[in-house]
Formats: C-alpha cells, sequence, structure tokens
C-alpha cells in the first residue's frame, strides 16, 4: 500500500526554502518639516481645453493631487433686476472616494476639526473673492459666470493651504482658455516657512515699489492655513509672491506653446 498523500505537492527531496535578504526598516518621522522640499515649485501636469461643452477648462495633477475645472460663461441672465457687471458663482465637487474631512490644517499630521461642507464653503468663498477681482466684470454687463471644479484625486498628505493652491491654479488656467477679459495672467503660490503656511494667488498689477522691489504683483486673494510666527509674516508673505512669479513662468511657458 502506497502511504505518499498525493493531494500535496511538496516538490522533491532535496527542495531548499526561499530566504530573503532582511534590511532594516527605516522609521519616517514626520514630526521634523523639511520646509527647503515644501517651499520648491510643484512639479505640475497641465492641460487645457479638456472640456469642450465648457467655454474653458483646465485639468491639472500636482503630487498625487488631480483638479479638474471648467468655466461656463459669460451667459445670459435672466434675473428680474439689471445687473451693471457679471455675476460669478463657484460650485465644488468630490468624488466619493475623496474624503475632505481628514485633509490636514497644517503641515502637521493634525486633522482639520472642519466638516466637509465649511471646508467646501471656504474652498468656494475663497475661488469667489479671486475670481471677482480678477476678471474685468464691468465688461459683461447682465450676464452670469459660473465656475465648476472637481476634485477628482486627493493626495492625503497634503494640507487644505496647498489643496486651495492647486485648486487656484486650475481655475486661473480655465479662465485663461476661456477667453474671458482678466486684469493679467493670475498665478498661485504656496510656501510654509518660520510656521506660517500661505497661498496667495496674485496678478500683474500696475505699481512699481522699489522699496520692496515689488514688481507690480497684486494680491487678489490670501489664505493662511496657520501664522505661528507673525514677526516674518511679511517676509512670508514676500517669499510666496516670489514663487507665485516662477508658477507664472511655467504657466506662460505652457500657454505660449499651445
Amino acid at each position: 500500500m502506497n502511504s505518499i498523500d498525493r493531494r500535496r505537492n511538496l516538490g522533491p527531496a532535496n527542495a531548499q526554502s526561499l530566504n530573503f535578504d532582511t534590511e532594516d526598516i527605516v522609521q519616517d518621522d514626520s514630526s521634523n518639516v523639511d520646509t527647503n522640499v515644501i517651499n520648491e515649485t510643484p512639479k505640475i501636469f497641465i492641460k487645457s481645453g479638456t472640456v469642450h461643452s465648457a467655454n474653458g477648462s483646465s485639468y491639472i495633477e500636482s503630487d498625487g493631487t488631480i483638479i479638474s475645472a471648467m468655466v461656463y460663461g459669460p451667459r445670459p441672465n435672466f434675473n428680474k433686476g439689471f445687473n451693471a457687471q457679471a455675476s460669478v458663482r463657484v460650485t465644488l465637487n468630490t468624488k466619493n472616494f475623496v474624503n475632505l474631512e481628514e485633509i490636514k490644517t497644517g503641515t502637521e499630521d493634525s486633522v482639520s476639526d472642519l466638516s466637509e461642507r465649511q471646508i467646501i464653503s471656504t474652498i468656494q468663498s475663497t475661488l469667489t473673492d479671486s475670481c471677482l477681482k480678477l476678471v474685468l466684470l464691468k465688461n459683461y454687463p447682465k450676464s452670469a459666470i459660473e465656475i465648476f471644479v472637481d476634485i477628482l484625486m486627493l493626495n492625503e498628505s497634503h494640507s487644505l493651504t496647498l489643496l486651495l493652491s492647486i485648486i487656484q491654479n486650475a481655475t486661473n488656467i480655465a479662465l485663461l482658455n476661456s477667453g474671458l477679459n482678466l486684469r493679467s495672467v493670475p498665478a498661485c503660490g504656496y510656501i510654509y516657512d518660520e510656521g506660517n503656511e500661505l497661498s496667495i494667488n496674485c496678478c500683474h498689477g500696475f505699481y512699481y515699489d522699489t522699496d520692496n522691489d515689488e514688481q507690480g504683483e497684486e494680491i487678489l486673494c490670501l489664505y493662511s492655513g496657520s501664522i505661528k510666527n507673525p514677526i516674518c509674516f511679511g517676509k512670508s508673505v514676500q517669499k510666496c509672491m516670489l514663487q507665485a512669479k516662477e508658477v507664472r513662468q511655467e504657466m506662460n511657458r505652457f500657454l505660449l506653446s499651445q
């Protein structure tokens, strides 16, 4: 009688088990924030004109976060009252697998205490304020401009301030693609400096401050996630605006290549 269990294929008698070299696991110390890495100009993938039904659209990928922005208008506004200038409405949409409630308040791992509705309201109001100063609304009386922003993917390590800067740049490119009359080419910068986390959307203005060497930069909207060093806040603003200039240079190269 054969006593070998043929239900299991044990292999030959001289078979040896596989041995893998073990490596020491490097512990990730997230408490030490490398500000030099954070403040580098982010590498982004930009594409415009992605939605043919919209007057202007854009698609941006930046470090695992994907944003799509669409601009519709100017459309006729059929309200009973007469609008001397166009109205602006911003709508933010998120996919079901994007959880904004887990977004961080700053560069640390502390989760925001804001609800998803409050976060959406903050982003929408910030974008609206920026667009009201950027678009020449008086050129479009009795009209409406609608902007839709979709968060397709979110990097969990990104803070609300960093996410807002990416959304701002996506909206800026969509507005440029729409052909609307704008004051200038806008760009949004992000910086974490001396405990201050800032996101500034600015455009080229019509003044020049020789004392501060502000070469015509005009702030459209400023959002701060944290201000831990108020004394250095002014310097942080200047550094953030310098990074916005670098972002604008990349945007200009992209626009000229189209």
